[in-house]
């Protein structure tokens, strides 16, 4: 598979990127200037005092271990990994308008790639009655489902974090919604891109290749995105379209060097979200018609979550869940060997969650995701518990196992782990 450059330079992308966050930048400071200004003028006291009084500040500590059963695939490689992290959270209140920034960094002992310092969102919002704007680096979510999140696609993943998705990147953005009645429609403009975060070489769940932050294939561009959101009694509906640089990489092979490279495509996303509630049942669904890449395709993934509540009278919660996904996506040729470009083409997960309702809250989420064709699967189970005022332990367990030449998570076949983690809040 070849990738066609992109004809700009990486200097001119850079300086126009650099040019986009510093717009951003000087957007945030002006309405922060304004927001001072409208404190000042509306409460007595010094301006500091007033900052201290509308002002909220969190922050998390947190030690992780991991632990890998397999021995490694590449050089370089050891069987646990061990890092600290920190999670700070400060935000200003005036009147309708909010500051806030997330700072996060994380220090690995095994990857240094992995060992990063990042804002997680960094943003000024004006709320209204009906009328909201932010601009700034923020993280938005999209969907319902458990195990996939097709539709949710404003904020680039940080594969380096987690290998399950979940955790992201702050996006920098523009953000206008509007409130009517029971429905909300969110409209988004991105004037820049963050590309995928990876493991480094010597990290552990890292690709049999290589790529640095930069080298990657693009259009400079600017995203567009929106959504519309429904509440109709027990039914949720959500309704999105998205045009831009697609947050999934495609790896393919530069034949003038003979190595791996990355391309960010161009695509457009039309999508629809499903949440409906009767009694004790939850049905989900997520559903998206892409186009712009290879071909156009339609994914789904669809189920449903029954809870027993107060399971056999001993004050617990048990939740099972199931779900289906499908992928249309076409297949990719390469050295003569057919790949998927999803890890998700027929599959089935099913799991359960269980609340404990203690004073400790307890909670614990098993499950697996198996694909009905090749047998391929892997098993996840995670649970956390606070051990006391301030600080909570989580463990977590993923394997990988079955896996196929061609499958998505043959990279993957000896990177099993299990991690435990204590966070500490001050």
């Amino acid at each position: 598979m070849t990738i066609a450059k992109n004809a700009q330079s990486s200097f001119l992308n850079g300086r126009s990127g650099l040019f986009r966050i510093l717009s951003l930048m000087g957007i945030m400071l002006v309405v922060g200037a304004a927001a001072s200004t409208e404190a000042a003028a509306q409460t007595p006291g010094s301006r500091f005092q007033q900052i201290m009084d509308d002002s909220r500040f969190t922050a998390d500590l947190g030690f992780e271990f991991r632990g890998f059963p397999s021995k490694p695939l590449y050089d370089g490689q050891e069987d646990h990994a061990a890092s600290i992290m920190t999670d700070v959270e400060w935000y200003l209140d005036v009147g309708r308008h909010r500051i806030l920034l997330n700072p996060y960094a994380r220090l690995d002992a095994s990857d240094s790639r992995r060992s990063h310092v990042d804002f997680r969102e960094a943003y000024w919002q004006y709320a209204g009655s009906t009328f909201e704007v932010r601009a700034g680096l923020a993280k938005v979510f999209w969907g319902v489902t458990e195990s996939n999140h097709l539709v949710d696609i404003i904020n680039q993943t940080d594969a380096i974090e987690s290998p399950d998705g979940e955790d992201k990147l702050g996006q920098p953005m523009i953000q206008a919604s509007w409130i009517f009645g029971q429905a909300t429609l969110d409209t988004f403009v991105m004037p820049f891109f963050r590309e995928r975060t990876f493991p480094g070489q010597e990290g552990r769940l890292r690709t049999p290749f290589l790529t640095e932050k930069g080298e990657a294939f693009r259009q400079d561009r600017i995203d567009l995105g929106a959504r519309m959101f429904v509440t109709m009694g027990m039914v949720d509906v959500g309704v999105s379209a998205f045009h831009g640089t697609s947050r999934e990489p495609v790896f393919g092979l530069n034949p003038a060097t003979a190595s791996f490279e990355l391309d960010y495509p161009t695509i457009t996303q039309l999508g629809l979200d499903l949440l409906a509630i009767r009694g004790e049942w939850i049905f989900k669904s997520e559903t998206i018609y892409r186009s712009g890449y290879l071909s156009r395709f339609l994914a789904t993934t669809t189920g449903f979550e029954y809870t027993f509540s107060n399971f056999r009278n001993i004050g617990w919660d048990l939740g099972g869940l199931a779900e289906y996904h499908f992928d249309g996506r076409d297949e990719v040729d390469f050295a003569g060997q057919s790949f998927r470009l999803s890890s998700l083409e027929h599959d089935v997960f099913g799991g359960a969650r269980l609340a404990f309702n203690d004073a400790q809250s307890s909670e614990m989420l098993a499950g697996a995701v198996v694909d009905v064709i090749s047998g391929e699967h892997f098993v996840l189970v995670e649970a956390s518990r606070r051990v006391s005022q301030r600080m909570k332990a989580e463990a977590e367990v993923r394997a990988f196992r079955n896996t196929t030449p061609d499958g998505m998570f043959h990279f993957l076949r000896d990177d099993s782990f299990a991690q435990l983690s204590l966070v500490y809040y001050f």
